[in-house]
């Protein structure tokens, strides 16, 4: 019994979480873990009825079947953590129970691009409707400038919804501001892209700072930890900022990709434009 509960209940919670992970139900990845606990009860039933097997009393078998899959309810790591670059919470005591949970939403995952039509290996997240078809995926692309470094600056974002090759919507975000510095305005690109969102969703922001990139995949869980200090227990720069990046990129699916920039890439040039012209309110003359 133990091992069809166990088993059983990450094959189904693994497929239903990402589902509903995918159709935005949840982001927390506490209903998928309570999802796999029903799978699981759901399973002994189907297995008893099916084999003609028992295990004692359906009452008992609900329990047992229940407390083995809520064995594996590390919520916070449940959400494909290491795919989307924030990487999994080292201090929680059931890391053998959380990699076996993102091993059965990897399943889970596989089996559900398969019935949409498969994917090829792309990490990139892809959304599905209510109805199961596939969605546009979207695309943000940041930029930020300053003359003077501090001095006036600007930041733009270029958002895009693709379905494949095809563009099927395009919005322009910028703005500026007359003192500022370039990284400030590298963040506040990235930030305006995130909050211009009405809903949670499954984004792409493609930026050609290594400081932001580097910093929301990798430096914010150590200056987290630390009270928003780094390692050498020094205040974070632009702090503020960070915080509200934080905030704004919790709520949504969020893969980060660098780009270099001014190296012919279309949609980075559209973005240091839009960059520019958020500045050119605020220079002189």
């Amino acid at each position: 019994m133990g091992f069809f509960a166990f088993f059983g209940s990450l094959m189904i919670g693994g497929i239903i979480g990402v589902l509903f992970e995918r159709w935005g139900i949840t982001r927390n990845g506490i209903l998928p873990s309570v999802i796999i606990a029903l799978g699981a009860v759901i399973l002994l039933f189907m297995i008893r009825v099916m084999f003609r097997l028992s295990f004692g009393s359906p009452g008992l078998d609900a329990i047992i079947g229940a407390s083995a899959a809520l064995v594996l309810i590390p919520v916070g790591n449940l959400r494909l953590g290491r795919r989307r670059g924030r990487g999994a919470d080292r201090g929680f005591p059931w890391a053998a129970g959380a990699r076996l949970a993102v091993l059965a939403q990897g399943v889970g995952a596989a089996m559900v691009d398969a019935s949409a039509g498969g994917s090829d290996g792309d990490r990139r997240p892809r959304a599905l409707g209510r109805s199961g078809a596939l969605m546009a995926e979207l695309f943000a692309y940041t930029d930020g400038a300053c003359s003077g470094n501090p001095g006036p600056g600007g930041w733009g974002a270029l958002l895009i919804a693709r379905e494949g090759d095809r563009v099927v919507k395009e919005r322009d975000l910028k703005g500026g501001e007359a003192e500022t510095t370039n990284n400030r305005m590298e963040l506040l690109a990235a930030i305006s892209a995130l909050e211009s969102l009405t809903r949670p969703s499954a984004i792409t922001i493609v930026t050609d700072s290594a400081y932001v990139k580097n910093g929301v995949t990798q430096w914010i869980h150590g200056w987290k930890r630390n009270g928003w200090k780094t390692s050498a227990k020094k205040p974070v720069k632009n702090v503020d900022l960070w915080q509200r990046l934080d905030a704004a990129q919790a709520r949504h699916d969020v893969t980060w990709e660098w780009v270099k920039g001014h190296a012919g890439h279309p949609e980075n040039e559209r973005a240091d434009e839009l960059a520019r012209a958020g500045m050119a309110p605020f220079k002189p003359g």
